[in-house]
């Protein structure tokens, strides 16, 4: 066995190496960048086009295709600097020291290096940490590409210097992977709990803070299914979120007794137990989303290709089918919620629609990201088999 294997031919052990790298992480946690990367990573194995993950969160691995640096961090780093064979590295990571790391690897190694931006932290820098900005800007402008989740981060990176050229605006939504949607992975007390209610409100998120007020607005759904109890008294409301620490488990635990006190027992289920989301957001009767600050939303995005109608808070671009309300008003909140509950139509129907409308279109937008990372073009028809 040794002996094939020496044999191997330099050229079969170069067609065998990863050509993209994708530095993030993958679920647990359920978020948006971790869903991301689960999609993209499906989408490339659908198109034989070999990658890597480097997992920079938690220590979960499955060599070859996922690498923890959480295990053996010194050593992997080490080994990365001298022999990474990728020729193209999207970093999927917020942190500023890593966006430093790889902008250098990747000058002294000559790979294609990107970095993606999904939040709204670049934008937030301009008004506070002038220092970090000055930092980011650094390293987007020796980077080979920058992926944008909306315009106004886009502006934000053409603004420090970057070669528009060099900017690739792309929303995070991609389709899912099959696993996401099986409905059989609900857990039993979940799946109780949406078939005892019905219209279902959705939302997801997790236990955060930004600028001194809850971040997706987990208070302002418990008002909501407070103002919709007279009409709605049979109306559920769950939330599907990020296993919360110990500290935020008390905020969570405030939250439980506020709708306790409003005699709300029993019609809110926050579910903090790791899964995704996709089976739960398809029983819904409407997806709530209000955050008050956001770069794009996977979920919205996800809602809208069911079929289900979507409120979201007006903070951020949102795509054409979305009900905006005014960030952190609880009247507008209420008053979409309602008409949105008043005009639900056929689930089936919607989806069918959009999806024979924007199957070509989502094709082309997928082609063009995932040219933009290898920095290669792709035969349409490669996309679409």
């Amino acid at each position: 066995m040794n002996k094939q294997n020496n044999n191997i031919s330099r050229d079969d052990r170069v067609i065998s190496e990863p050509e993209l790298a994708i530095v993030g992480a993958v679920p647990p946690p359920f978020g948006g960048v971790t869903i991301h990367i689960l999609r993209l990573a499906n989408r490339l194995t659908n198109l034989g086009i070999r990658f890597r993950i480097v997992n920079l969160n938690s220590s979960i691995e499955d060599q070859p295709t996922i690498v923890s640096w959480r295990r053996r961090t010194l050593r992997r780093i080490s080994a990365w600097v001298f022999r990474s064979p990728e020729k193209a590295v999207v970093v999927m990571n917020k942190r500023i020291s890593v966006w430093l790391f790889f902008a250098m690897i990747g000058c002294l190694r000559r790979q294609r290096i990107l970095i993606r931006l999904q939040g709204s932290d670049l934008v937030d820098w301009k008004q506070q940490r002038r220092w970090k900005l000055r930092l980011a800007a650094a390293c987007l402008r020796r980077v080979s590409g920058v992926v944008c989740v909306n315009s106004e981060l886009a502006d934000a990176v053409i603004g420090l210097g970057v070669d528009p050229s060099r900017v690739l605006l792309m929303p995070g939504f991609l389709p899912p992977a099959p696993e996401e949607l099986d409905s059989t992975k609900i857990e039993k007390p979940t799946a109780s709990f949406l078939a005892a209610h019905s219209p279902i409100i959705a939302a997801n998120g997790k236990v955060a803070q930004h600028a001194g007020e809850d971040l997706y607005g987990l208070d302002l759904l418990v008002e909501l299914l407070r103002r919709l109890n007279p009409n709605f008294p049979n109306a559920g409301l769950i939330v599907c979120l990020a296993t919360p620490s110990n500290q935020e488990q008390q905020y969570l635990n405030g939250l439980i007794a506020r709708a306790t006190a409003l005699g709300l027992k029993g019609k809110i289920l926050f579910q903090t137990t790791a899964g995704f989301f996709l089976p739960v957001l398809a029983r819904a009767s409407v997806f709530v989303r209000p955050t008050n600050t956001e770069g794009d939303s996977n979920s919205v995005r996800e809602a809208l290709s069911l079929g289900i109608p979507t409120v979201a808070s007006d903070v951020a671009e949102r795509p054409p089918g979305t009900v905006l309300f005014r960030n952190r008003d609880l009247d507008d909140l209420v008053l979409k919620t309602e008409l949105a509950l008043a005009n639900v139509t056929s689930r089936e129907s919607n989806q069918r629609s959009n999806h024979s409308k924007g199957q070509s279109t989502e094709d082309e937008r997928i082609k063009t990201y995932v040219e933009f990372l290898l920095g290669r073009s792709i035969p349409l028809e490669v996309i679409q088999r």
